[in-house]
């Protein structure tokens, strides 16, 4: 009967991971494959972690893992460690995940006929990823702030003088940071248990033990608020990877194999990450399908605009651009940036004459927009001691951009790294990447010094330099049509600071997303259409839905304008909360036609900070209300 049991439930899981499931490019148009909502549980909905499949998983959304399969954008992937993949049996699981503060559940299914492990490599086991929020940005290593649960059946290679063999039919170890960790349940501490709790069960079998198995469920809380995350409307940076290990637990080393596929990161450090949206608005009863919005969208060119790539920023629309910052020691304009880039974004220094302060601290600023053949960047570099090169340091910008190019194992999808450093002459030089890109790959760059910059002269406050880019898409594996119109950016500086004394001397860079190839997830961009460039009022362009626009200029003193669109009759209001969400403005426009229309907000009298606005609409023909997302913006005096 046991078996029997094990058998439907087999059925079941298999039918979870039928191959279909698995995502190839975006098919719907800016669909992320990077993010998922971990949708909230409404009242008595609850969640009993045991192992077993409740039906109130039916309502969450889930991800898909499999070997030979994954290929989520933009880091998601697969590998092989050792022996041959065996088909259907190699490192396939659902994920699913729902919300109720201050816990996130999590699910997995995974089909497995071999349960169990031992020697590192040698064992199943689920290697969550989170990263911890801090209110500062610094970084000093690629594993800064990382939260790792590790959950095994690696038990001799956990503790090989206790477990010389592994314990037939025991659930897996709780490994990884200390804060959650302990080994065995029973030897963890109560916060380690309350901070994370999990059961599993093995179908169709044991684990450890000699006959096949069908596969195991386990099941996961997290408390969210012992990361530091805000349980309303944060965004979660998340991945997991999934090890498989079979045919270990034989005498015989002819059919071992370890396969391993991730969503996100393979392993818990800066590498790329994926993002579970907390929404409060997304729940058990919402619709299915739900897509997580675009971190940002990059504007078109507007009809008749051409850009010349001379390092003259003069021809720039900055009103029809993406525009981001990277400033030193900017932590409200970091934790204002959307997405998973409140943490991947930061400053950090080199070990250069034992770390001394730095004193003018790297700052740019960004602007990308596109036309149907080529993406245009532009970056304004704030640099008072702009330096001559020497062949390690130098003064510089990086922009990264990933390739839409799918390249298996560790580096899946890697960005390319589009340098323009300062040379000795005060022109651009071409660092990284760009090197055969320029040469061979179609990308044109150019670098002009600020009139006021006298570069190697230390004496005098420069003012920095300009530099822009020209980037083909055709050179980063997109097609004529642009496929499903994302791109993955990120932006770096990169400042060298040299003075009389000499002992004085620092290194330092900030940046916006990525800071390196295989760190950080880049921003998960979207290429939209022109922004409008008709009046306040004037009916030419009647837009297709309801939409709140990035406010301009952000960060803002004292004032800052906000944009929105409607296509339908209607009383619009917009509030303005502080970080605690508590309302610092609301303002009303009545008997709005459909169009474009702004928002005029001044800070004046309000604390430097990130703050959250939002629209209401009410549709005056039907009376329906709708609520737009919650964009931030940085009030900086």
């Amino acid at each position: 009967m046991r078996r029997a049991l094990f058998f439907l439930m087999s059925i079941v899981l298999i039918a979870g991971l039928s191959s279909n499931l698995f995502a190839q490019w975006a098919v719907n148009k800016n669909a992320r494959e990077d993010a998922r909502y971990a949708r909230y549980l409404q009242g008595a909905e609850t969640v009993t972690v045991d192992g077993v499949e409740e039906a109130i998983w039916a309502s969450a959304d889930s991800i898909v893992v499999g070997y030979g399969q994954t290929k989520y954008l933009p880091g998601s992937g697969y590998d092989l460690w050792a022996g041959q993949s065996v088909p259907g049996d190699s490192a396939n699981a659902v994920c699913k995940f729902l919300f109720k503060a201050p816990y996130l559940y999590l699910l997995y299914k995974v089909q497995d006929k071999y349960v169990g492990g031992r020697e590192w490599s040698q064992f199943d086991a689920i290697i969550m990823g989170f990263k911890e929020y801090t209110a500062t940005h610094s970084w000093v290593q690629a594993w800064d702030k990382r939260m790792e649960h590790f959950y095994t059946w690696g038990w001799k290679w956990a503790f090989p003088d206790s477990f010389t063999v592994p314990p037939v039919g025991d659930p897996p170890l709780f490994m990884g940071n200390n804060a959650v960790a302990g080994g065995k349940n029973e030897w963890r501490t109560p916060a380690q248990k309350e901070r994370w709790t999990a059961v599993t069960n093995v179908l169709g079998g044991m684990s450890n033990d000699s006959l096949p198995d069908l596969g195991w469920i386990s099941e996961h809380r997290i408390r969210v608020d012992s990361l530091g995350f805000n349980m309303n409307g944060d965004v979660l940076p998340f991945g997991f990877s999934m090890f498989d290990a079979d045919g270990f637990l034989d005498s015989s080393s002819t059919n071992d194999a370890h396969t391993r596929t991730w969503w996100g990161v393979a392993w818990n450090e800066n590498w790329y990450y994926a993002a579970l949206f907390l929404d409060p608005d997304v729940t058990t009863a919402s619709p299915g399908g739900l897509i997580p919005p675009a971190d940002y969208t990059i504007p078109h060119l507007r009809s008749g605009q051409t850009i010349t790539v001379d390092g003259d920023l003069s021809e720039w629309q900055a009103d029809n651009t993406l525009h981001f910052r990277a400033k030193w020691q900017d932590e409200a304009g970091f934790d204002a940036i959307k997405g998973t880039g409140a943490w991947a974004s930061g400053y950090q220094q080199f070990d250069w004459n034992g770390l001394q302060a730095v004193v003018d601290g790297p700052e740019v600023d960004y602007w990308v927009t596109y036309d149907d053949a080529n993406m245009y960047v532009s970056a304004k570099v704030t640099d008072q001691i702009v330096t001559v090169p020497n062949q390690n340091r130098k003064d510089g910008i990086t922009f990264f951009l990933t390739p839409r190019k799918y390249v298996n194992g560790n580096g899946i999808f890697p960005s390319k790294t589009l340098t323009v450093n300062v040379d000795s002459s005060g022109a651009g030089q071409a660092g990284d990447d760009l090197v055969a890109l320029a040469d061979t790959g179609g990308v044109e760059f150019d670098l002009m010094l600020d009139p006021g910059t006298n570069l190697g002269n230390i004496t005098d406050p420069d003012n920095g330099y300009y530099v822009e880019l020209k980037i083909p898409f055709s050179t980063f594996s997109y097609p004529a049509s642009l496929g499903d119109s994302v791109v993955f950016i990120g932006g770096l500086v990169n400042d060298v600071d040299i003075f009389e004394d000499t002992t004085s001397n620092t290194h330092a860079k900030t940046w916006w997303f990525v800071q390196q190839p295989g760190q950080h997830a880049p921003a998960w961009v979207a290429l939209g259409p022109a922004n409008p460039s008709v009046g306040v009022g004037d009916p030419a362009l009647i837009p297709l839905s309801i939409e709140l626009f990035d406010n301009y200029p952000n960060p803002f003193n004292p004032s800052t304008t906000i944009k929105y669109s409607v296509n339908v009759n209607a009383d619009v209001s917009l509030s303005v909360y502080n970080i605690l969400g508590q309302a610092v403005s609301v303002m009303n426009q009545t008997n709005v036609q459909p169009g474009y229309n702004e928002f005029k907000f001044d800070g004046t009298g309000l604390s430097s900070g990130v703050y959250l606005y939002q629209l209401k609409v009410k549709n005056l023909n039907t009376s329906q209300v709708v609520n737009t997302k919650v964009n931030k913006m940085v009030f900086l005096k």
